[in-house]
């Protein structure tokens, strides 16, 4: 059974928010999300192109958005 990368659609935004939303001092999400960015760091390479950049870029535009709006809370 082949599965079907458009069956797996998350909205960047989405994600981005659930994931500052769960950060805190008393869980490990910090420690996945460095991990993240860790394979994400292949994908931002110059030779590296393609449609998914978007939504990597889009993704961590989002997550700093959310963050910085946590913070100023």
């Amino acid at each position: 059974m082949q599965m079907c990368a458009s069956n797996y659609r998350y909205i960047e935004s989405y994600v981005a928010k659930w994931i500052v939303a769960m950060l805190n001092n008393e869980n490990s999400c910090l420690e996945y999300l460095k991990d993240l960015f860790i394979a994400m760091k292949s994908f931002y390479h110059p030779s590296n192109t393609g449609k998914f950049q978007v939504n990597l870029v889009k993704f961590v535009l989002n997550l700093a958005e959310y963050l910085v709006e946590r913070v100023h809370l």
